[in-house]
């Protein structure tokens, strides 16, 4: 696994989603909290194929999460375990799928 990106805000996020050509994107949830589902489909018509894997450290986002079209959703809280559980995940998961933790 490599780091090939990093953004601060979604400007920069969905610039970088283009430019790198990442597998799978760690999405901060509070970075997108203010409007996930435009978020959300704006890097879905970016990039279709790409893997998103929502953070939050508020368990009630998940539900938001879900209801953008996200394909996994981790607490900030887990263990690592269960963040490698989420990226396993997404190999045997069609979009969209939770992962509980």
């Amino acid at each position: 696994m490599e780091t090939v990106g990093e953004a601060l805000d979604i400007a920069s996020l969905l610039a970088e989603t283009e430019r790198c050509h990442a597998d799978v994107l760690f999405l901060d949830w509070g970075l997108a909290a203010e409007q996930p589902e435009r978020v959300v489909a704006a890097l879905r018509r970016r990039r279709p194929d790409l893997r998103i894997i929502a953070l939050s450290s508020r368990p009630e986002d998940r539900r938001a999460a879900a209801t953008a079209g996200i394909d996994q959703f981790v607490s900030k809280n887990a263990f690592s375990e269960e963040l490698l559980a989420a990226l396993r995940g997404l190999d045997r998961s069609q979009r969209p799928t939770q992962h509980e933790t």
